[in-house]
């Protein structure tokens, strides 16, 4: 039987720290087949631990917010130790104060400052607001001022035949602005009230995530028809025709915070206006790595879960 012996040497650094399964593989020669060893439980205990207090926060849009970090060595810090953040989302940032705990120091805390600048609204089409239609109303008393004028100018003898032309004028006009209709009798249609609801899914959602808006539009008579707008505030984020009284919006580009909807329906020819209004938060967790690491490569982690909102 031959017997080949080898010794080799693994840096700490190349195990992980706890418990690690170590194999020795022989790749084989011209002579010998390859073979692979009965693998070998090899503990490692760190030489340093992180613990964070508290374990999460929550920061304000745009907002910051602070929790610490210690790191205790075995027995004192062979190497220098930096700090840093790992797992951060765009737009948050984290700072560290000491940044590096140096060498020969004992168990050391640094403080860390977590930082969140707000996502920028998406620029959303602005609210057009319509008026009903004013310019009959106004040509008529353009025109009365007109006659008024008339009256001044012409002689006496054909004031009584300009004033009775100019009256006739605007009277048709009024006429027009009335909707048109020259009989005295009008018959005055029946409008109905309506309620509006609005409700989201879910109340409560992660930036960048769908929400949909449900909005239903109801009266005590027949079915209402029309239009329902969604608004954040003067932005319209969406218009649709009711469909069997429902329409519904999804949005994804919500900004982080509280953000108050309303859905306006406008009415249509036999039923009133009415709208709605809720608020849907808008936030932003995320579970980010509080990391130390020196030169040889030891690490030392821990969670911090925040809350942007």
């Amino acid at each position: 039987m031959s017997i080949a012996a080898a010794q080799l040497t693994v840096a700490a650094s190349q195990l992980a720290s706890g418990s690690n399964s170590v194999v020795a593989k022989y790749a084989g020669d011209s002579n010998y087949t390859g073979s692979t060893s009965a693998a070998v439980a090899v503990t490692l205990q760190p030489m340093f631990t992180g613990q964070v207090n508290p374990t999460s926060i929550t920061l304000g849009g745009g907002g910051s917010g602070t929790a610490s970090i210690t790191l205790t060595p075995n027995a004192t810090f062979p190497l220098p130790v930096t700090l840093s953040c790992g797992n951060l989302p765009p737009g948050m940032t984290c700072s560290f104060s000491p940044s590096v705990v140096p060498a020969g120091a004992g168990a050391t805390t640094s403080n860390v400052t977590i930082q969140y600048a707000a996502m920028t609204a998406l620029t959303r089409r602005k609210a057009t607001a319509l008026a009903s239609p004013a310019f009959p109303r106004k040509l008529a008393t353009s025109v009365m001022g007109f006659a008024l004028l008339g009256l001044l100018m012409f002689p006496r003898r054909r004031r009584s035949q300009w004033l009775a032309c100019t009256m006739l004028i605007a009277t048709a006009v009024v006429g027009i602005s009335c909707g048109g209709n020259s009989s005295t009798t009008t018959t005055a249609s029946t409008v109905q009230s309506t309620t509006t609801k609005l409700t989201s899914a879910p109340p409560t959602a992660q930036l960048g995530a769908a929400v949909v808006f449900s909005v239903s539009v109801s009266s005590s008579g027949d079915t209402p028809t029309g239009v329902v707008v969604l608004q954040d505030g003067s932005s319209v984020l969406g218009s649709q025709t009711l469909f069997n009284g429902s329409a519904t919006f999804t949005l994804s580009n919500l900004p982080l915070g509280s953000n108050t909807l309303a859905a306006a329906y406008g009415g249509d020819s036999t039923h009133s206006g009415s709208s709605a209004t809720l608020t849907e938060s808008v936030v932003l967790t995320s579970n980010i790595n509080l990391i130390g690491t020196d030169a040889a490569g030891d690490t030392a982690s821990a969670p911090l879960n925040v809350t942007a909102q």
